[in-house]
């Protein structure tokens, strides 16, 4: 799987998604916070995933109350990139149905 270690790579891929029509999907990431709740690492290399704003997704109950993801907990611990969001970061319980995009090392 692959890491969004830079906002260039983070770009990339999501013109490569709009490009391919592939949109409305979502996709794994390699991060994950299993080892440590809320702190969230690749997998593949061990840094910390990028948080906050331009990465991560917004969950609005109301146009008053937007908090920003990730809000699972100790349930969802696995990094997507969300189709019904976006593409923006989410986290999600590692037992979801998602896409994989590899990356060439």
């Amino acid at each position: 799987m692959f890491n969004l270690d830079s906002l260039s790579i983070y770009s990339y891929i999501l013109d490569y998604l709009k490009v391919k029509g592939l949109s409305k999907y979502s996709f794994w990431t390699d991060g994950s916070d299993q080892v440590i709740e809320g702190h969230f690492f690749h997998t593949n290399t061990g840094n910390p995933v990028e948080m906050g704003t331009p990465f991560w997704a917004y969950d609005c109950t109301s146009q008053q109350e937007c908090q920003q993801e990730p809000l699972g907990g100790e349930q969802e611990n696995c990094v997507e990139l969300g189709g019904n969001r976006f593409h923006y970061l989410n986290d999600v319980s590692c037992n979801a149905y998602n896409y994989v995009i590899c990356q060439d090392y």
